[in-house]
């Protein structure tokens, strides 16, 4: 079987998920191949898409469903990340005719976002957990001083940076760490610090360095960041309840009564959290996703 992984809108998401699905193939003896496709200038027009079995559109943003149409051949596949729901739901609320019946199969990345894309397109939606490249060790935090943040360039509306800025004007003696793909160079405005993409290696040392993971996005699927602040033994805070465990902050009152606490305190997480992320997005869980696909459609 011959996979191809589209991701143009989320390129890390996409080579992360097509490497992990490649090893648990290999490992687990299926004889898959699965291939990452990288969006060009051309987009994907100077790739032979027929040549494969299934293509994997992992996340589903603007007019992918129409794209589908027009590759004949391969099994199409839907997997839903996120934000990629909200575009779609916009557009099915403005009686836009959406073929979502393009993908003949259609996954989520997590619980919630399975149940959301049920009620969106009416189809049977499948749960494929996304995990980090590896798991994190967890380690005790050692300083209240730093909290992180993920607000990729472009999308500060949707992450709430406005409400980052308000939050840390009102605690000078905080350092607030946004990870900031899209930026060249560390950007320095008082207590906020921007920092450029370094990689997972440089997102990991400024956990390492934290007390908490702040994300007060519009709307969530599964962050890895976040698994993996979880897994190393970090509070997080979210504006999104249904994520488990998350400390919610909703509003930034709400983040910064959250803060008080968690510096009154200073208590480490509870380990039964750290506990829950390892296992639940572990290489282990995602096996036995990809297999229950595998003998369902015969793969």
């Amino acid at each position: 079987m011959k996979f191809a992984v589209l991701s143009a809108g989320a390129p890390r998401h996409g080579r992360n998920a097509a490497a992990q699905w490649q090893g648990i193939s290999d490992s687990e003896g299926w004889g898959w191949e699965v291939s990452f496709l990288e969006w060009g200038k051309d987009g994907y027009a100077s790739y032979d898409l027929e040549a494969h079995n299934v293509c994997v559109w992992l996340g589903c943003f603007e007019n992918v469903f129409n794209f589908m149409l027009q590759v004949q051949g391969p099994k199409h596949i839907a997997y839903w990340i996120g934000t990629d729901l909200l575009q779609h739901r916009d557009l099915v609320q403005r009686g836009v005719y959406d073929p979502f019946e393009a993908a003949a199969l259609h996954l989520a990345d997590a619980p919630h976002l399975s149940e959301e894309a049920r009620a969106l397109t009416g189809r049977e939606v499948r749960y494929v957990r996304s995990i980090p490249p590896g798991p994190v060790a967890p380690s005790p935090i050692r300083g209240w001083e730093s909290v992180v943040c993920y607000v990729p360039v472009g999308r500060e509306g949707f992450f709430r940076y406005g409400w980052i800025g308000e939050v840390a004007s009102d605690y000078p003696d905080l350092r607030f760490d946004v990870l900031r793909p899209g930026i060249a160079e560390e950007k320095v405005e008082g207590n906020l610090i921007e920092h450029p993409d370094s990689g997972r290696e440089g997102a990991l040392g400024l956990l390492d360095s934290c007390f908490a993971l702040l994300r007060p996005c519009v709307h969530d699927g599964v962050s890895l960041t976040l698994v993996e602040a979880a897994q190393m033994g970090r509070h997080f805070i979210h504006s999104d309840t249904r994520v488990p465990h998350a400390v919610s902050g909703r509003s930034v009152g709400e983040i910064e009564f959250r803060l008080d606490r968690l510096l009154e305190l200073r208590q480490q997480p509870d380990e039964a959290v750290g506990e829950f992320y390892r296992k639940e997005y572990s290489v282990e869980a995602l096996v036995g996703d990809l297999n229950r696909l595998r003998e369902a459609h015969g793969w």
